[in-house]
């Protein structure tokens, strides 16, 4: 999805963090305005010391989301109105997660704030060796990917709320409460997704550098090459720029954990709470029903697919590439019949073989394209005991309703008698 490509070659750890910074702007700067974001880089490329406004920035957020959490739910469960789709205290159950998702995303961003700024700082490092070796870096294709995922964002969240305020009678406080759990639920999903493309690029250039060693070639000429003579030295430099970028990538794997279990959590229940809703509008059960009340479910699940995806795609794509570095080393050693060669691929595909590189979410599952068939699984599972549930209720209701109008035929025609 990132094309390498090739720019103007930076020296200096502040140039390259410049560079990356500049390539996440567009979605690292709403992150920072809804207290997401703790890096904060100075004009010449430096990384700023914490100061006393980044506690009260902090502070700022934690209190104003509170409120709003708080208001939200006790205005729901205090009024009387209808909430036209949803029973009320299932509609409080799916805000009590959506605005405790708010709480706990911004508290865990900012505890893990210095592993970020480390992983950051590394990567910057690393950006200095490959452009010292002659290895350029698609910073803009980056931020042009960038800038497609927060139009896609904005496009998804503006309808997703339009529709959510149509079907749903909420005042200007709760509007705001939803907006802002909608907007950090997306965001802390993908400013982790924006991030991890940052690596995927660099592992793809340091798999595409090591096939340049033998693309195109002919054995005979090869052997005859004296450039064969600086492969071993360029395969140091690339061996260790792999091991450096498995290290920032454990670092991010660690500073957002936490955000993107709470994040995948309210994901499955947001897929369980509309694929309920749309069964219960398509089945007739709604005593209003509208368009509207259709297209809501049906585009939230196409938002938290969408979501999803890209989460599974970004991390598992960047496994993919790291972990397909030996089969090029191998590759190589089998176009070479040289000694220095092949030690040196024998040690690289050692070391990265004990460095197996993925996601993983506190240990609990790693994020790949299986994550995508247990989420279908559960909400598969949960929603057929839901629906189940629901038709014994009415069942049940039907027939409570059938014995008391038999009791009162009964006591009418024993009053006549």
């Amino acid at each position: 999805m990132v094309s390498v490509k090739e720019i103007s070659i930076v020296t200096t750890p502040q140039e390259t963090l410049l560079k990356i910074y500049s390539s996440l702007r567009p979605i690292y700067a709403v992150c920072k305005a809804i207290g997401l974001n703790t890096v904060n880089i100075t004009e010449n490329g430096k990384l700023k010391p914490e100061k006393c406004s980044l506690y009260l920035n902090f502070g700022f957020y934690v209190t104003m989301y509170s409120l709003l959490t708080i208001y939200t739910l006790f205005s729901i469960l205090s009024t009387n109105k209808s909430f036209v789709i949803a029973n009320k205290y299932i509609f409080f159950t799916e805000c009590c997660v959506m605005t405790t998702l708010m709480l706990v995303v911004v508290i865990f961003t900012f505890l893990f704030r210095k592993v970020q700024t480390k992983a950051f700082d590394l990567l910057s490092h690393i950006d200095v060796c490959f452009t010292k070796n002659g290895f350029s870096l698609p910073y803009k294709d980056l931020q042009r990917t960038n800038y497609i995922i927060l139009s896609m964002i904005g496009v998804s969240l503006l309808l997703r709320l339009s529709l959510l305020l149509l079907t749903m009678h909420v005042d200007f406080i709760q509007q705001t409460a939803l907006l802002f759990s909608a907007t950090i639920k997306t965001f802390s999903k993908y400013q982790f997704v924006v991030f991890v493309l940052q690596l995927q690029a660099r592992f793809t250039k340091i798999n595409s550098i090591i096939r340049s060693f033998y693309k195109d070639s002919r054995l005979t000429k090869l052997v005859l090459n004296p450039a064969v003579r600086s492969i071993p030295e360029r395969l140091y430099t690339l061996c260790r720029l792999h091991y450096k970028l498995a290290s920032v990538l454990q670092k991010i794997n660690a500073a957002f954990a936490v955000q993107l279990l709470v994040s995948i959590a309210v994901s499955l229940f947001d897929v369980l709470f509309q694929s309920y809703y749309l069964y219960y509008v398509a089945t007739g059960k709604a005593t209003v029903a509208s368009v509207f009340m259709v297209m809501n479910p049906l585009v939230w699940l196409l938002d938290e697919t969408i979501e999803v995806y890209w989460l599974v795609y970004a991390c598992s794509s960047t496994c993919d590439q790291a972990n397909e570095t030996p089969t090029n080393l191998h590759e190589l050693r089998n176009n070479y019949f040289e000694m220095d060669i092949e030690t040196h691929v024998q040690t690289y595909s050692l070391q990265m073989l004990h460095q197996k590189v993925q996601f993983s979410v506190l240990g609990f599952f790693v994020v790949d394209y299986t994550l995508i068939y247990s989420i279908v699984g559960a909400v598969t599972t949960y929603l057929v005991i839901f629906i189940q549930f629901d038709q014994s209720s009415s069942v049940d209701n039907s027939s409570d309703g059938l014995n008391n109008s038999t009791l009162g035929l009964t006591e009418t025609i024993c009053g006549n008698g």
